[in-house]
């Protein structure tokens, strides 16, 4: 198997294969900012406000204990906030 030719690929470049070929992942002129941290931001907004879901309802239910446990501990408010979003808790 040869080894990528970068040079090649650079070469060939056409704008509107972006996406289309099998190099599309590799080749830095086809990814906006959007598509390289579109879901870390989505993971990281969804997390604060699952986190403050879960912060508001053990307020609202008077669940200190595991009010306390989620704000030390935070992926266990982040969890119970999901579970809240999916009607699990």
């Amino acid at each position: 198997m040869s080894p990528i030719n970068i040079d090649s690929i650079k070469d060939n470049y056409d704008e509107k294969n972006c996406g289309k070929g099998g190099w599309y992942y590799i080749h830095p002129q086809c990814h906006s900012f959007l598509d390289e941290y579109f879901y870390w931001w989505a993971l990281i907004l969804s997390s604060i406000a699952a986190w403050v879901t879960h912060v508001v309802h053990t307020l609202i239910n008077g669940e200190w204990g595991f009010l306390i446990a989620g704000a030390i501990l935070a992926p266990i408010g982040v969890i119970h906030g999901w579970l809240i979003w999916f009607g699990i808790a």
